[in-house]
């Protein structure tokens, strides 16, 4: 949680001093993304970096992801691009998952135990 607090205070506010010579500008739109910048370091090189499809797949209906488009600068040149997504779900999401793993590895306990229990008195 503490790192998207971080990014929602700098959000769409251009440089924001990282160290002494760097500084990064995060936007939650393509639109609001300095293109020169931005296209300065993807130099066209890959589709999917480019800003145009990144704003087609910002457009799709999606109430739970938000992209976020990252330009790293040092000395004010732009040296870096970085584009990911954030993801709203409940956390029940993950308890479920756990839930599901455990009755796994517990069922897959016993049937050990079982066969070791099997073993041990055929021995006898």
């Amino acid at each position: 949680m503490f790192f998207c607090d971080r990014i929602g205070k700098i959000l769409n506010k251009p440089h924001q001093k990282l160290d002494k010579e760097f500084t990064v500008s995060v936007y939650d739109k393509t639109s609001k993304v300095h293109a020169a910048d931005w296209n300065e370091i993807l130099k066209g090189k890959d589709l999917f970096l480019s800003l145009e499809y990144l704003g087609i797949l910002e457009n799709m209906d999606s109430r739970t992801f938000h992209s976020r488009y990252v330009i790293v600068h040092k000395s004010k040149t732009p040296v870096g691009i970085i584009y990911f997504q954030t993801i709203d779900f409940e956390a029940k999401t993950f308890g479920d998952l756990l839930e599901e793993q455990l009755q796994t590895i517990q069922s897959k306990r016993t049937k050990y135990l079982r066969s070791i229990s099997t073993k041990t008195k055929m021995k006898y």
